[in-house]
């Protein structure tokens, strides 16, 4: 039996209680994952007898979830005017982290939870958090707008990457500003300073699967991963969530 309540929270704080009747069913499946994963470590158990635990078990859970949350989250999207074969998701985290609402457009498949690849979003992750960390950068570092390289793709030559406008302004640009425009080529400069390697490792930490690409780097093809970690094209992707 789920009971969700959170009376520390001032949200809270006049102790309602969530049920299964009254929460969004992408809420549901998220706290339902995160519980059993809690029981899973807890207790050391299989995901099969963490399922079976959590069934059995009349649990409290403690969450922020709100559905009036998800309700503004759905309003602010208006996911109704997406085209009927696209998919949607959004999460809504306050400033700590602590995730508030999660809204997918789909009733049979939860898209919060499912991995994607999720393009520049991921530069924040895969680059720049862990280079300034290594103190290769910082938010006022200038880094040349320029492409990195030349590649060959349909037999002819062409500059990489290409930013998203295929303009390079070729000046000095701060990594704040680079952030800002979403500018592929200081990523792909900052991530060459920092290494792939480095990244990777920051990567694991926050848990995000990149077992394909730190396979890559023990073959010595960095090269291969750059726009895996620059870009957000990991092999197995992430889930919104995740981010």
């Amino acid at each position: 039996r789920l009971n969700t309540s959170n009376s520390t929270w001032s949200a809270y704080e006049n102790g309602k209680v969530l049920t299964e009747d009254n929460i969004s069913s992408s809420d549901l499946q998220v706290v339902k994952n995160e519980a059993i994963d809690i029981l899973r470590n807890r207790y050391r158990l299989t995901k099969k007898e963490a399922l079976k635990l959590y069934k059995a078990s009349d649990l409290r859970i403690y969450s922020f979830l709100a559905e009036e949350n998800s309700e503004s989250v759905n309003q602010a999207f208006d996911f109704t005017k997406l085209p009927e074969n696209c998919h949607a998701a959004a999460v809504l985290t306050d400033i700590n982290g602590r995730i508030l609402a999660t809204v997918s457009n789909s009733n049979k498949v939860n898209y919060c939870l499912k991995n994607n690849f999720p393009g520049s979003t991921f530069k924040p992750l895969g680059v720049y958090a862990s280079a300034i960390e290594n103190r290769v950068i910082n938010w006022s570092s200038m880094i040349p707008d320029q492409p990195v390289k030349q590649v060959v793709y349909d037999g002819v030559k062409k500059n990489w990457p290409a930013n998203y406008n295929n303009k390079y302004s070729s000046a000095n640009v701060s990594v704040a500003n680079a952030v800002k425009v979403s500018l592929n080529t200081v990523a792909v400069r900052v991530l060459n300073s920092l290494t792939p390697e480095k990244s990777i490792d920051f990567l694991e930490r926050l848990k995000i699967d990149v077992s394909f690409e730190k396979n890559k780097i023990k073959e010595n093809r960095k090269e291969d991963i750059l726009s895996n970690l620059s870009f957000g094209y990991l092999k197995k992707g992430v889930s919104p969530l995740d981010l």
